[in-house]
Parts: C-alpha cells; sequence; structure tokens
C-alpha cells in the first residue's frame, strides 16, 4: 500500500559533479540524488504530479516536502503517525537535510510555491479525530520557522465528508488561488456534487480568504492541477459533462472571479472509443502555450497511452499519443 525506500531527486548531472570521485569530462543527462530513505517501520513519499512538490527561494535554496508515515506493527498494517517533512536543498539538489515538518498531525499531500521571500504551503491533515482538512500557513526559509498559525481552509468533519489538497499557485502580483478536492458526501450550497475540485482566493496583501467555491461545472473535478500565468491561474480537473474531458477554468488574481462561465475542454474531444483517465498534469510556456499532460486509453488500469494536449492562446488543441 505504501512505498517505502526512498525519496529522490533528479539532478542534471552539470550539478551533480560533487559527487563524482575523479575529474570526468561533463555528460549531457540527469542523476538521482536521494533526498531521503525509509526506516524498518516506515514509508516515504513525494507529492503527486499533479501538485506544485517543490519549491526554490529567493536565496538559491530548494524545498521537498515528503511525507514519512511510521507503522506501529512489523507488518506495516497500523500507522501509528504521518507526517509531513521539508527537506532543503542548499547547493541546487545535490545534498539534502531534514528542515521542518508541519505543525499539525497525521499530514498527508501537499503543494508549496514560493511567495516572495517566503513559502506558501498548503496541506492536509487528518488531526486528531482521522478526518482530513486542508491547511495554509507560510514558512520562512532564511529564520527557518512556520509564521503565526496554520488557517484551516476546509474542515474535515466525518468519513464521508473529507477534503484534500490539489494545488497552490501565486500570481505575479501575489495572489494566492489554493485548490481543494472534496469526497463524497457533499454539502450545499457551496457543491453540487462530490468528488470536485474547489477555490479559495486570498487577494495579494490580504489575510482573510474569500469563501469557497465548486471550480468545476459538470459532475466530478478530478484531479485537479493549478499553474500560475502573470495575474491569472488555470484550475484543470477530469469532469464529465457526458463524456470525459480534461474541464479547465481560470481565475482572475485581482479579483477571484472564475473567467469561464463553464468547462473548458483543454482535451480530446469526447469519443466512444477514447477514455481520459484522471490525471492531468498542467504546464505552461513562455509563448502563453498551455500544454496537458495525461492518459487515453480504456477503464481497465495499466493498458492507457501517454498523451499531450496543446494550445496556443486563441488556438485549437491539438493531442499527440505517445
Amino acid at each position: 500500500m505504501f512505498p517505502h525506500y526512498s525519496v529522490t531527486w533528479l539532478l542534471p548531472l552539470a550539478l551533480a559533479a560533487p559527487l563524482a570521485a575523479t575529474p570526468q569530462r561533463p555528460v549531457r543527462g540527469q542523476h538521482l540524488v536521494e533526498v531521503t530513505r525509509a526506516g524498518p517501520l516506515d514509508a516515504v513519499t513525494c507529492m503527486a504530479a499533479t501538485q506544485n512538490g517543490a519549491a526554490p527561494t529567493r536565496d538559491g535554496a530548494l524545498f521537498v516536502p515528503v511525507q514519512r508515515v511510521t507503522f506501529a506493527d512489523e507488518a506495516r498494517t497500523k500507522v501509528r503517525e504521518a507526517d509531513l517533512e521539508f527537506w532543503r536543498s542548499d547547493d541546487g539538489g545535490v545534498t539534502w537535510r531534514h528542515a521542518a515538518s508541519a505543525p499539525t498531525r497525521h499530514d498527508g499531500n501537499c503543494a508549496v510555491t514560493p511567495d516572495g521571500e517566503l513559502l506558501a504551503v498548503l496541506w492536509s491533515s487528518g488531526g486528531e479525530l482521522g478526518f482530513n482538512s486542508v491547511f495554509f500557513q507560510r514558512y520562512d526559509p532564511r529564520a527557518q520557522r512556520w509564521l503565526a498559525e496554520p488557517v484551516q481552509l476546509a474542515a474535515g468533519v466525518s468519513a464521508d465528508e473529507q477534503y484534500h489538497t490539489s494545488d497552490l499557485a501565486r500570481t505575479d502580483a501575489g495572489a494566492l488561488v489554493a485548490v481543494i478536492g472534496n469526497h463524497a458526501n457533499v454539502q450545499a450550497p457551496t457543491w453540487n456534487c462530490s468528488w470536485s475540485t474547489g477555490m479559495r482566493w486570498l487577494a495579494a496583501g490580504k489575510q482573510e480568504w474569500a469563501p469557497l467555491v465548486q471550480v468545476n461545472v459538470a459532475s466530478y473535478g478530478c484531479g485537479a492541477s493549478a499553474m500560475a500565468r502573470g495575474d491569472l491561474v488555470d484550475i484543470t480537473y477530469r469532469t464529465n459533462p457526458g463524456g470525459a474531458i480534461h474541464g479547465l477554468r481560470t481565475v482572475e488574481g485581482r479579483t477571484g472571479a472564475l473567467l469561464q462561465a463553464t468547462d473548458e475542454n483543454v482535451g480530446p474531444e469526447v469519443a466512444a472509443d477514447r477514455y481520459i483517465a484522471n490525471v492531468g498534469i498542467l504546464c505552461h510556456d513562455d509563448t502563453g502555450g498551455r500544454s496537458v499532460l495525461h492518459l487515453l486509453g480504456d477503464h481497465a488500469p495499466g493498458k492507457g497511452r501517454l498523451a499531450v494536449s496543446f494550445a496556443r492562446p486563441g488556438g485549437p488543441v491539438r493531442t499527440v499519443e505517445m
């Protein structure tokens, strides 16, 4: 159920030169560096590919959140604790050290993004009751400490009504968009269907988050991924307006408004022989292009085909299968 070996960092070989025992000619490629290793009763894992699961700071450091699950028995069936650790590198990813842990208990998935001199962090926590809630807090990498107290952005109250961190993005002007997924037992008026994606917006320079709103218009809104471009934040998710698509809506960073009235399809059109899987990883480029890395295939696990859907502003979506 849990991976239990180590968390690794993919490093360009040019940066990895200090690892070599003797001088070598530069080699094109990459090198895996171990960030941390699990103990006999531990399991360690990095964040999901859809999340902003690593962040640089202005002074050149790198931060990676890692979940460490500690088991109470050698059979690894009873979880004693789940801790969200933050590992830091000050040499471009060559070496790593444990810098901090989330200030809550039973922590899970996390998204982190640079926020001026600070880091903005969004994570899930089961707390003492075991029902997942979502928290936000800033971390000061210079002073190496958390600032203020954690802010609860979505509160889990039962086994059916829980929330999890999907992603976190910051606009160029400093607004934050926290992307939050819900569980099975949805509550109106915020939600109109389960397994959906919600959003809370924090205006630049402010302290009070806007109320939680549902992002997806059609049923479901799974596996959300977010990315900022200037003063806008795009949020993608797998939704189902009569057939599975990768939907997208955009948050205007100055007002917190959602710009599209309904889900924009940023993948291939619905077809009887095409199945869109839940996971889609959103990327932007410097030309304004937008890409979603995702899977096409049937409903059986392991039979999907890797695909990239790409569009430039105002242009059509093109999908290339790998």
